[in-house]
């Protein structure tokens, strides 16, 4: 039969089980360790520590740290309520929060917040804070706060805040905030390095290299290099001559559209009408 060996220093109903060795429950109610070595958990209630090396539980309650069939080592939870590190963990911490879960990632962080998630392929990605944010697949990559923010398959990303913003696919592309903000470059394009700033349900297709400022219902859909200042329900499409859209730009306004490579529209409800053209 395998030892335990390891220390319960205080609390009611605290656990070690078989097959821990080098741990210690110092205190509060209802923590267990199971099959884990060097690991400990300082207080709080029903935390859980198993089948894994080095890990931490501060306090707070119903937290778990689990390797489950993969090993999970190093791993911290500091406090808070809910909050898991799961299957193949290294080096990863959740601060505190509510209902936090990390899993399968190396040296990834979920500061706070409350149902926020880094699912597996994430290595080295981050959450500050909000709700229900998800980075999934994507190395790299940051989400400072705000609701309902998604990025994935990517790498070196970063949305700060607002609601219900996404990134998938493509490289070094940012969301700053606003809503229903989307860059989405295409798996397999080759899109990177895009921009938008906030406004509401603007959108980036493929391509990449290309910004929206601000403004609502905007959209650069298979443009480099193009530009979107702000305003509304304007547009800039793939030239069918080029097979992409190069280096356009609409400063603001409304209603226009760009159809040409290296065309340009300064006011409302105008539609180019040739390439290398400002109108």
């Amino acid at each position: 039969m395998a030892k335990i060996k390891g220390s319960i220093i205080v609390g009611y109903s605290n656990t070690l089980g078989t097959g821990t060795t080098k741990s210690s429950v110092l205190g509060g109610s209802g923590n267990s360790i199971l099959g884990s070595s060097t690991s400990s958990i300082v207080g709080g209630i029903t935390n859980s520590i198993v089948d894994v090396i080095e890990s931490f539980i501060g306090g707070g309650q119903n937290n778990i740290i689990s390797g489950s069939t993969n090993p999970t080592d190093k791993a911290t939870i500091v406090g808070g309520d809910g909050n898991q590190i799961l299957g193949s963990s290294k080096a990863a911490v959740i601060g505190g929060g509510l209902s936090n879960i990390i899993r399968g990632n190396t040296s990834t962080n979920i500061s706070g917040g409350q149902g926020n998630t880094i699912n597996s392929g994430s290595n080295y990605s981050s959450i500050v804070g909000g709700k229900g944010n998800t980075i999934t697949a994507s190395t790299q990559s940051s989400i400072a706060g705000g609701f309902d923010n998604i990025i994935t398959d990517v790498y070196k990303c970063f949305i700060g805040g607002g609601g219900k913003n996404a990134i998938q696919y493509g490289f070094n592309t940012s969301i700053v905030g606003g809503g229903f903000n989307t860059v989405n470059e295409g798996s397999g394009q080759g899109g990177g390095y895009s921009f938008i700033g906030g406004g509401y349900n603007n959108t980036i297709g493929s391509y990449g290299y290309s910004s929206i400022v601000g403004g609502y219902y905007n959209t650069i859909d298979e443009g480099q290099g193009s530009f979107i200042g702000g305003g509304y329900n304007n547009k800039i499409n793939a030239d069918s001559e080029t097979y992409g859209n190069y280096q356009s730009s609409i400063v603001g306004g409304y209603g226009n559209t760009i159809t040409h490579s290296y065309s340009h529209i300064i006011g409302s409800n105008i539609t180019s009408v040739s390439a290398n053209t400002t109108h």
